[in-house]
């Protein structure tokens, strides 16, 4: 048996439970590499238990914080939007200007 065929062994090893497959098991109790792997996966499971006892709790001016920045940021959005659209409006008008000039030309030189 492949170390990558004792997957299932090893996981249910980790957890304290009896492994399903007898052939798994016994490879797993002759091969040091599993054994290492499920020594890893028994640290791993003890320390994600660990930290669901701790408690964290945020410092009380971190919603402020947030918010502040979050408020920073929505206005300087507002800023480059309101810039962009100066802008293509003035681009617009420069375009329509020259236009009606051009058009202006064109009906001079045909009432001529």
């Amino acid at each position: 048996m492949q170390c990558d065929e004792a997957v299932e062994a090893v996981a249910s090893l980790a957890t304290d439970e009896q492994a399903s497959d007898v052939v798994q098991a016994r490879h797993v109790a002759a091969c040091l590499r599993c054994q290492a792997e499920v020594a890893r996966d028994r640290r791993l499971v003890r320390e994600l238990r660990e930290l669901r006892a701790h408690h964290l709790s945020p410092d009380a001016t971190l919603l402020s914080s947030v918010l502040g920045a979050v408020d920073h940021e929505a206005a300087l959005i507002l800023r480059l939007r309101t810039r962009r659209r100066v802008a293509i409006g003035s681009a617009a008008a420069t375009a329509s200007g020259i236009a009606i000039a051009i058009a202006a030309r064109k009906v001079r030189t045909v009432a001529s």
